[in-house]
């Protein structure tokens, strides 16, 4: 997967992203994380990079839109 994209992670659930990585799939994140950031999404079931579409705050409140634009997808074992 390469280095850690500035240390920005955001928790996802069991889930492997097929596309793009809602809102409401997100458990938790650096709250640092702005919109326009380079981020790691890391879940039980896979790990993926992208690029933020919202900040940190609003990944966590939000019941619906896109959270992280996702560009790989890497399926992880449990």
């Amino acid at each position: 997967m390469g280095p850690d994209p500035g240390g920005y992670r955001v928790r996802i659930d069991s889930f492997v992203p097929q596309g793009d990585v809602l809102a409401p799939g997100i458990t938790d994140c650096d709250p640092r994380i702005r919109e326009g950031d380079e981020v790691l999404v890391e879940g039980p079931l896979a790990i993926a990079t992208g690029r933020a579409t919202m900040g940190a705050d609003e990944m966590l409140r939000s019941k619906r839109g896109v959270a992280v634009r996702v560009r790989k997808v890497k399926k992880v074992g449990e």
